[in-house]
């Protein structure tokens, strides 16, 4: 069955007008692919990172980390979208009006971008819509009375934009939001005094805090007896005068104690290299108090923010690894959410890879007495677990931390490139038919704590370079044909315990 052409083509116009090809290069964006002329089959749509398909119609967009753009209006031709998830991205523009057409819409969550223009009064026409987040945006003008008809509203949040004028009547009409349950309108121009909202029976958080509203608060509040659902209100920073009424001074004091909640599950994602994945959109809170973001069960390399709610960094296993989110409030109330990242084993380090791929060929892995596992047939770096298990040598993350080839016929010349192992501790090759002089590049092992190159056929002088390893244990290098003096910057090796290098032709400093 193929994916309803409608819905393609709209697809296809959010992809182009959000810049979908300069989306970052992560694994989580698989899928997404407009290269055919004919709409592909649903099968395969439905694998798109943040698409949901029910028959051949969509149902679900979930998109959020560093889009950038604008809305297109072909949006509105989704006529079977439940939920459009935008949340924390870089768009811009304005509110298409088409998004009035999408009738089976129940959540709409565009906040913390940065849209401006007015707000569609076409809005009013979303008659199965549940929650509404426009919040953080630079939207202006003035609130179009057509909101107030959205029957069955349980979240409004239009708070920290620019919007002006009065609050519509209809806002405090009866039949109007007759299911709402949070109102913010914080942060705002918005100027008058407020209509009668006794009839928001359901109402439970309101905030108007942070605007220009005018008038006596008795005259304001007094009427609101009815709210008996009311659990917080905030209207700081206002004009407003008189004083506040008790039953309203003890809604006041009360905090919501609600704890945050999953808006939309996490999606399970694929992970590579400089993965980033922000999973802040996935929970709300009624209260916007959300304070910290912890996870269980992320694969090594991995972390996320306490703050932001950004999971980062780059694996360092592979398997599929099941991640535990949990969100936490001010109040100390929490959810947790679950799901899957699948993690692709990942390579070894570049520098590594070619280092031992050298060292083979150098000296003449072929024809070592043991070389079970090494293979450097390949022009890019094997996965860091398959390295792990060749003879000799020793993988942490992504990084070599040993070589240990003692007494395994290694025949030739030490590359230049062993100095490309960062992370290396211990080089151990004596008792091989080594020849050659030792790479200065020896020098740049930092972390090098043992090197042990006895018993070989090694000749020239000894690199001054290796005084420089402020690490080093162990440095063995007898009973091989060195000459000339003992550099003085060996005399710097504070951590040196063993220093054999007896059998050779060398002076003190």
């Amino acid at each position: 069955m193929k994916i309803n052409a409608n819905d393609y083509k709209a697809l296809q116009a959010l992809y182009k007008s959000t810049h979908g090809k300069n989306w970052p290069s992560w694994s989580q964006w698989t899928g997404w692919d407009f290269s055919s002329e004919t709409p592909p089959d649903v099968s395969v749509v439905d694998q798109w990172h943040g698409v949901t398909v029910e028959g051949s119609r969509v149902t679900e967009i979930s998109l959020y980390n560093s889009m950038s753009g604008t809305l297109p209006s072909e949006l509105g031709s989704l006529s079977n979208l439940q939920i459009l998830n935008l949340n924390a991205n870089a768009l811009s523009g304005a509110l298409p009006s088409e998004l009035g057409s999408l009738s089976n819409l129940q959540s709409l969550y565009l906040g913390g971008n940065d849209l401006n223009g007015t707000l569609p009064p076409e809005l009013g026409s979303l008659s199965n819509l549940q929650r509404l987040y426009l919040g953080g945006n630079d939207l202006n003008g003035t609130l179009p009375p057509e909101l107030g008809s959205l029957s069955n509203l349980q979240i409004l949040k239009l708070n920290n934009n620019s919007l002006s004028g009065t609050l519509p009547s209809e806002f405090g009409a009866y039949g109007f939001f007759g299911n709402l349950q949070l109102l913010n309108l914080s942060s705002n121009n918005l100027t008058g005094t407020l209509p009668g909202l006794g009839h928001l029976g359901r109402l439970e958080y309101l905030n108007l805090s942070d605007n220009s509203l005018s008038g006596t608060i008795p005259d304001v509040l007094g009427i609101m007896g009815n709210l008996a659902s009311l659990d917080e209100i905030n209207l700081s920073n206002n004009s407003l005068s008189g004083t506040m009424p008790e039953n309203i001074r003890s809604i006041n004091s009360r905090q919501l104690e609600n704890p945050p909640y999953v808006k939309t599950q996490i999606p399970d994602v694929e992970a590579g290299e400089d993965f980033s994945l922000n999973v802040s959109g996935n929970f709300g809170d009624i209260n916007d108090n959300i304070t910290s973001y912890s996870a269980e069960g992320l694969p090594q390399g991995l972390t996320i923010n306490s703050t932001s709610g950004v999971i980062g960094g780059t694996p360092t296993t592979g398997g599929n690894f099941t991640v535990t989110v949990t969100v936490s409030d001010e109040a100390g109330g929490e959810v947790s959410d679950e799901f899957n990242i699948d993690v692709s084993s990942p390579p070894l380090n570049a520098n590594d890879y070619a280092a031992l791929k050298a060292l083979y060929i150098n000296t003449s892995g072929d024809r070592w007495t043991t070389n079970t596992g090494w293979d450097v047939s390949s022009e890019t770096p094997p996965s860091a677990e398959d390295v792990a298990l060749w003879h000799g040598v020793t993988v942490e993350g992504l990084r070599m931390t040993k070589i240990e080839l003692a007494d395994n016929d290694l025949r030739g010349t030490l590359p230049s490139e062993l100095g490309s192992l960062r992370n290396l501790q211990e080089l151990k090759l004596n008792d091989n038919s080594l020849r050659g002089t030792l790479p200065s590049e020896l020098g740049s092992l930092s972390k090098l704590q043992f090197l042990w190159l006895e018993d070989n056929s090694l000749s020239g002088t000894l690199p001054s370079e290796l005084g420089g390893l402020s690490d080093l244990r162990e440095l063995k290098l007898d009973d091989n044909h060195l000459r000339g003096t003992l550099p003085s910057e060996y005399g710097s090796l504070s951590k040196l315990q063993k220093l054999y290098l007896h059998e050779n032709s060398l002076s003190s400093f």
